[in-house]
């Protein structure tokens, strides 16, 4: 029964039953979180603005949307912005370091779950309607603004700039 409940959910997210609405003035959650080296980290209160997508992998909406972190990655130093990819796939931090690694992700990566008071979290504060569908802007104050990046037939070249155009504005300030 659970796994037919499963299915019939995928299907309406897949085919577009379900309603996305990220929630206006919707602020980053006060969390603190390890990445794949040990380090803690938060994503409130740095100072700076961050970019944040949730991955998981052989997933192709994930791999166009990694890139465009990636990008932002090497052109935006760490002093000045935050990216972090949050794998929503339970491993070990090790394998999540070696598929880092294996597909030349530059970025920050961090695991979503466990423990479940992260996924809810993350849930509750971006409300993400599946992974690799937005790319999370994060301002210097906490506001999140997204990006749809869910049409695969948007081209790379018409995603990045509205990134860089945030960016800009945030690491101006």
């Amino acid at each position: 029964m659970l796994k037919l409940l499963v299915l019939v959910i995928a299907c309406l997210i897949a085919f577009g039953a379900y309603k996305y609405k990220h929630p206006v003035g919707a602020r980053v959650p006060d969390l603190e979180y390890a990445d794949v080296t040990g380090k803690v980290r938060t994503l409130r209160g740095t100072g700076k603005p961050a970019v944040i997508g949730f991955w998981i992998a052989d997933c192709p909406y994930c791999e166009r949307m990694m890139g465009v972190l990636n990008k932002v990655r090497r052109d935006y130093p760490e002093s000045q912005v935050d990216v972090i990819g949050f794998y929503f796939n339970v491993t070990t931090p090790e394998a999540l370091k070696e598929l880092g690694a294996a597909n030349n992700y530059g970025m920050t990566l961090a695991q979503a779950q466990p423990p479940t008071e992260r996924v809810a979290a993350l849930d509750k504060g971006f409300s993400p309607r599946g992974v690799g569908m937005d790319i999370y802007l994060v301002d210097k104050d906490g506001g999140i603004h997204t990006i749809d990046v869910s049409n695969l037939e948007t081209p790379f070249k018409d995603i990045y700039p509205k990134v860089t155009e945030f960016l800009t504005q945030e690491v101006a300030q």
